[in-house]
């Protein structure tokens, strides 16, 4: 009977098995993402899985052992499935009930359990120098200089990290399968704050600039700012030595008896200066550097320290100032920073969690409430970075290596990882849309709210990094990036840190005081004409500069606030416009798929002709693949005697090439070898200003180079040498043909 039931099943398929098994592995992955798959699901799969092995056991179809391999593999991920379901459903019936309720014994109080530090009443009461009277107070700002008297400020306990291992390092990029993609998703607009900060607190993007930004000779961008509590009571000297010797490792001269003030250059053109209000507890440095790799660039850091309870406060800020047009500077934190942090330990002014103290595992429930109330608190200033954990290799593993993203962001994100077990509760907790599952990242912005639009938590996952040109390295810049970007937002608060130009400015004012006390104490006193002279030219002298410091500091201030607001709309308009492309055109590559599916996956006719060759495409490859005017005019003029093959290869990049490009992996690769092909870059020939034209081609108005091959024949005869040259458009997600199926010639012919 085995026998009979063997000759009766239709000869097998070696691009259909894999269809089959492609569409199964996507809807095992689509299916239990926010929760376990149901019985039913995995009965089915089960049944279609086994259907499948069972087939290719007596088929002799080319690449059959791979296909047999990968339906066992399959096989696997299902039981695997069935037994983290149970493991789930276990837990979740009886942990219900308190799971997101109660408090987690063992971990510190999440973030909304702690009142918030009372920056503002230390720091706006031991920073007003002048009469009541003489305070001009923003528009809005009213009683935001002091929060209620009786809020406390309570010792900062860092939440207890637990170990953190596993992972992939971060090194050169991984293949296809493992690195592509990162979308940029919309931001909500934000309206900043007017304040001395406020107006270059956002960093800019690069559309065409204003009447106001056209008259500045210099663009300055703001890339970080750091602000928090440090660790250790009593180490408001400590910090400032640690700032000093920062200095001296950049080759000025710190004089040791004058540190409160002092005005410094090095021959290399780096300067530095310091203020400080001793009796108040603050102390300022503001410094720039020369880029040495960047013509005209300047690199400015700014720190303020205040010596208030429990702990001294510290900010610290980096700012690149570059000639006007240049192009926006690299993100970094600087190493003043890291010598904070291991020098003293620094904490989030807000909730207590220690900056740059390593990932989190979410690997039990008390992890996962810790996780969840942090991603909830209204009062979390710093994004959440979220990496799930898959299988790879019968290994577990993240997309990034969680220290390695950890250490690089430098405590401007805290770092999370999912363990596969407590991936479904916590998208439960977070919703479809903000679920983290399979080889992805997820930065969750502050103010998270499970209803939150979707994408205002950005997810990067395994489908376009690739084609962004991107690899692990420029995922976790760009992680860096968007963290620097926010943390620039804690600028906009009413009890942020006072600014170095703002300290400096009460510098200048206790200034003018003194000389005002002065001339007054002379006259009351009568002393000699020439000393009040003295003392009178002294305070105009005073009261000039400090008038034309302000003129010059409001005009900067209109200007670069102008600048911001036109830039954050384009930003915020061109975020929008993005995510809805996305939205519509994976919407558009859903339709498609379905339509193919009901269509059967089997292989269409290959012409033996070029006559209809554009509407051959136009039917079969679903605008996958792009033929362009200069592509079907190569073909058609072409001597190559094996057309029904170059359209397989067309049928081929359509079918197994375009679908790795856009969701990860490398199975098309043993296609290619069935097929006798390669794939590979076509090298200089398509950047040298000799062959340039040959290697591009018009696409959608606008001029695409022809960087990638597939090669077959290298036979110098045009009737056998075979050769489709291709741009992968990034933006449409298709191969744009630009020539076949002949050779062009390149710099070397």
């Amino acid at each position: 009977m085995t026998a009979q039931s063997h000759e009766a099943t239709p000869p097998l398929d070696a691009g259909a098995a894999e269809h089959a098994l492609r569409t199964l592995e996507r809807e095992l992955e689509r299916g239990s993402v926010g929760g376990p798959p149901g019985d039913e699901a995995l009965a089915r799969w089960q049944r279609q899985a086994e259907t499948l092995r069972g087939a290719l056991e007596i088929a002799t179809v080319p690449g059959r052992h791979r296909l047999f391999r990968a339906a066992l593999r399959f096989l696997d991920d299902l039981e695997d499935m069935r037994q983290r379901k149970a493991r789930y459903l276990a837990r979740k019936e009886p942990a219900r009930a308190p799971a997101f309720a109660t408090e987690v014994s063992g971990w510190a109080a999440g973030p909304d359990a702690m009142p918030r530090q009372a920056l503002a009443a230390s720091i706006h009461a031991g920073l007003n120098l002048l009469p009541q009277a003489e305070v001009v107070l923003k528009p809005g700002a009213a009683g935001a200089a002091s929060p209620p008297d009786d809020q406390t400020t309570p010792a900062i306990d860092a939440a207890p990290v637990a170990p953190a291992t596993g992972g992939d390092q971060v090194g050169k990029p991984e293949p296809l399968a493992a690195v592509e993609m990162a979308v940029a998703a919309a931001d909500e607009p934000t309206v900043p704050v007017r304040d001395e900060r406020a107006a270059s607190s956002s960093r800019p993007v690069e559309p065409a600039l204003s009447a106001p930004a056209a008259r500045m000779s210099r663009r300055s961008d703001p890339i970080i700012a750091v602000a928090g509590r440090l660790a250790r009571a009593g180490s408001f000297n400590d910090a400032r030595d640690i700032a000093l010797n920062w200095l001296r490792k950049k080759g000025f001269k710190v004089p040791t008896a004058h540190a409160d003030g002092f005005e410094l250059r090095t021959s290399k053109g780096h300067s530095a200066t310091s203020v400080s209000l001793p009796e108040k507890g603050v102390w300022a440095l503001q410094a720039e550097t020369v880029d040495s790799g960047f013509k005209g660039r300047r690199w400015r850091v700014e720190m303020v320290l205040l010596d208030v309870e429990p702990t001294p406060a510290v900010s610290v800020t980096l700012t690149a100032i570059s000639p006007g047009g240049s192009p926006e500077p690299p993100t970094s934190v600087p190493q003043l920073v890291t010598r904070l942090v291991d020098g003293i330990g620094l904490h989030d002014a807000n909730d207590g969690a220690a900056l740059n103290a390593g990932p989190i595992w979410i690997r039990d429930q008390k992890s996962l409430q810790y996780a969840l109330d942090s991603l909830r608190s209204m009062r979390r200033t710093r994004p959440v970075v979220v990496l799930s954990t898959y299988r790879k290799d019968d290994q577990s593993k993240q997309l990034l290596d969680p220290l390695g993203l950890s250490s690089k962001l430098g405590g401007l994100a805290q770092v999370f990882v999912l363990e596969r077990d407590m991936a479904w509760p916590f998208n439960e907790a977070v919703g479809r849309d903000a679920a983290v599952a399979g080889a992805s990242v997820r930065m969750f912005r502050p103010g998270f709210d499970p209803g939150d639009a979707p994408g205002r938590h950005p997810l990067w996952s395994p489908t376009e990094l690739t084609a962004q040109g991107l690899d692990l390295n420029g995922l976790s810049h760009a992680l860096l990036r968007e963290a620097a970007y926010l943390s620039l937002r804690a600028l906009e608060r009413e009890d942020s840190i006072p600014a170095f130009d703002r300290v400096r400015d009460m510098v200048h004012r206790r200034q003018i005081a003194e000389a005002r006390e002065k001339a007054e104490l002379a006259s009351r006193q009568r002393v000699s004409d020439d000393d009040v002279v003295s003392l009178r030219a002294a305070l105009e002298s005073e009261t000039e500069l400090r008038r034309l410091f302000e003129e010059d500091n409001a005009r900067l201030v209109d200007d670069l606030a102008s600048i911001k607001a036109e830039r954050s709309k384009l930003q915020d308009d061109m975020d929008t416009l993005r995510g809805r492309a996305l939205h519509l055109e994976g919407r558009v590559q859903d339709l498609l798929e379905q339509l193919r599916e009901a269509r059967g996956s089997g292989e269409p006719s290959f012409p033996d002709s070029w006559d209809d060759l554009e509407g051959w495409c136009d039917a079969h490859l679903d605008g996958r693949v792009v033929l362009t005017k200069k592509a079907l005019r190569s073909a058609k003029n072409s001597r190559y005697l094996d057309i029904p093959f170059a359209y397989r290869v067309l049928w081929f990049l359509a079918e197994r090439y375009v679908p790795a490009r856009r969701n990860g992996g490398e199975e098309f690769k043993d296609g290619l070898a069935e097929l006798g092909l390669d794939l590979s870059p076509v090298g200089r020939s398509a950047s040298d200003h000799r062959s340039r034209e040959t290697y591009s081609t018009d696409y959608k108005q606008e001029r695409v180079n022809l960087d990638w091959h597939v090669k077959g024949s290298s036979d110098r005869d045009p009737r056998y040498g075979f050769r489709v040259y291709f741009h992968w458009h990034v933006r449409d997600q298709c191969v744009v043909v630009g020539s076949l199926p002949e050779h062009l010639d390149n710099v070397l012919t």
